[in-house]
């Protein structure tokens, strides 16, 4: 499961990227979930695609061509011309090491992906498995992290793709980072990667997302379009009411715990701001966000 309840508190009203690490069960680092009728999913161990036996079935569908969104893993015949398209000369050298546990993701869906999770699974030589599960998502502006007709290079370590295509040699420090967790992963006894889920701009997502994360980000945004809503609603005067009565009145609705804690932490995001600067300027900021966050497109598959 992704610990995802205990990181939002430092996310909110944030750019989001988490970066969880887990233990799991020797048993559970072996399950996979798919559609009987699906290929196996690809995943990368240590530098080897292979394809992992299913466990269980479920009717998610999976990453390729025929659901718009594909996964390149470095032992793909593809791999290595997409490395010379998306990385360029100089950086090259210095990423060579972390190669084999990265992957490509295309989205040729027509539709713009808004947030996606992967996770990479490690066991050490004595057997003990850990997972690390990361979810990117811009919950500022719901802005696509992966557009129509765009890919996205993604590695063990904070690569943007933007970073490694720049003409100009990566940083000392980002050099050791690097060569650091090449080192540890090269340690490990596996190494494998997979793509958890994707989230689309209208709402709907693929992949097994073993953490419920697509629903998990909607009822974040849902929990803050409500809110918003209200205290558009109930104007200046009656805005400090609202934000006091927000903690004792999660305990008391029917929605789900997730959506009274995204709506309470909101709250608190937007009482600091009342604190600083007054309650005009959250009645400003909320009405801002109303007309312009696509929320209603994001929401409209629930």
């Amino acid at each position: 499961m992704y610990a995802i309840s205990s990181v939002f508190q430092a996310a909110v009203l944030h750019r989001f990227v988490l970066l969880i690490g887990v233990p799991v069960s020797a048993a559970f680092a072996q399950t996979v979930v798919q559609d009987p009728g699906t290929p196996a999913p690809q995943v990368a161990t240590r530098g080897v695609t292979t394809a992992m036996t299913p466990h269980n079935s479920s009717s998610e569908p999976f990453f390729d061509m025929r659901t718009g969104v594909s996964v390149t893993f470095f032992s793909s015949p593809e791999f290595n011309a997409l490395v010379s398209k998306a990385i360029s000369n100089q950086v090259r050298p210095s990423v060579a090491g972390i190669l084999p546990y990265s992957l490509f993701i295309h989205n040729n869906s027509g539709k713009s992906i808004v947030g996606y999770g992967i996770r990479w699974k490690t066991i050490s030589p004595s057997g003990d498995p850990m997972t690390y599960n990361e979810v990117v998502f811009d919950r500022v502006d719901l802005k696509p992290v992966i557009p129509r007709s765009g890919y996205l290079f993604l590695s063990p370590l904070p690569l943007s793709t933007e970073n490694v295509a720049k003409a100009a040699p990566l940083s000392a420090e980002t050099v050791q980072q690097v060569q650091a967790k090449v080192e540890e992963l090269q340690s490990q006894a596996s190494v494998v990667a997979s793509v958890e889920v994707i989230l689309f701009s209208d709402g709907t997502s693929l992949g097994p997302d073993h953490g419920a994360v697509a629903l998990m980000l909607k009822r974040m945004i849902q929990a803050e379009l409500d809110l918003y809503k209200r205290v558009d609603q109930a104007g200046a005067s009656g805005l400090p009411g609202i934000l006091q009565d927000l903690p004792s009145e999660a305990g008391k609705k029917i929605q789900s715990r997730s959506y009274s804690h995204f709506q309470v932490q909101t709250g608190r995001e937007l009482a600091r701001v009342m604190n600083a600067s007054g309650t005009d300027a959250v009645i400003a900021f909320v009405k801002s966000r109303l007309r312009t966050k696509p929320y209603s497109e994001l929401l409209s598959n629930q």
